[in-house]
């Protein structure tokens, strides 16, 4: 559960997941903050500015209570420029509006 004004990471990966693999080699995004609160699941889809990015593989709270990272599949690691993501961008997750 992810509450309105929290800030989190938001990273991809190429890495196939098989058998609770950990996660090794991840493009960092960047950081978002929480504008609406709710529930983020594996499988969830992100959108950057309209345009899917991925979809939620998992999650990393190495950072924690300061921020959760949410790692999502990609074709290749991306980071927030290769990404096309900028400040005040709109970022959402799942399918609801």
């Amino acid at each position: 559960m992810f509450c309105k004004n929290e800030i989190h990471e938001l990273q991809t990966t190429d890495e196939v997941i098989q058998n609770n693999k950990v996660i090794d080699k991840v493009g960092v995004i960047g950081f978002f903050e929480v504008t609406q609160g709710g529930s983020v699941a594996v499988g969830d889809p992100i959108f950057i500015d309209g345009k899917e990015a991925g979809k939620v593989i998992g999650f990393n709270d190495i950072h924690f209570p300061n921020h959760y990272s949410i790692v999502i599949s990609s074709p290749k690691r991306l980071s927030g420029l290769e990404a096309d993501f900028h400040i005040g961008d709109a970022l959402r997750i799942g399918r609801g509006r």
